[in-house]
């Protein structure tokens, strides 16, 4: 049994992450949960599209409430990639519960100066785009 378990959800399904190469002491899973996948209310054709992508990963996928597997699982500790959509944010306060939670944060894709509510995507891009797609916040060469 590994000693870590990477829980992947649903936000964090893109190959070539840092965490799929460092996860070589992790098991690596993602569970199925229903009850989850009723609550982001996603159509049919956003589910088979998770489903297939997430048959492209090196991991397992575990049908079932994720409360429920992460407490039969032997690992007490659990590494997850952190994301900022509420209904996750409300699943791994419940996680910490029971386990030890270990986040994992990806570099950003922008890098903005301040923070900033922005009501309309373009407002936004206009600020975001002068940072957008730079490596290690540099143009590189």
């Amino acid at each position: 049994m590994a000693d870590k378990l990477l829980l992947v959800h649903d936000k964090a399904l893109r190959s070539g992450l840092d965490f799929y190469e460092a996860s070589e002491s992790f098991k690596a899973v993602h569970i199925w949960d229903d009850e989850y996948y009723r609550s982001q209310r996603y159509s049919l054709k956003r589910l088979v599209f998770i489903y297939e992508t997430l048959l492209d990963l090196p991991l397992e996928i575990i049908h079932g409430s994720t409360l429920d597997i992460l407490s039969e699982e032997n690992s007490d500790h659990i590494v997850i990639p952190y994301s900022g959509d509420q209904v996750l944010k409300t699943l791994f306060s419940k996680i910490e519960k029971i386990k030890t939670v270990q986040y994992l944060f990806e570099i950003s894709f922008v890098n903005l100066d301040r923070t900033v509510e922005f009501k309309r995507f373009f407002k936004y891009w206009n600020q975001a785009k002068k940072t957008a797609f730079l490596i290690n916040g540099d143009r590189g060469a």
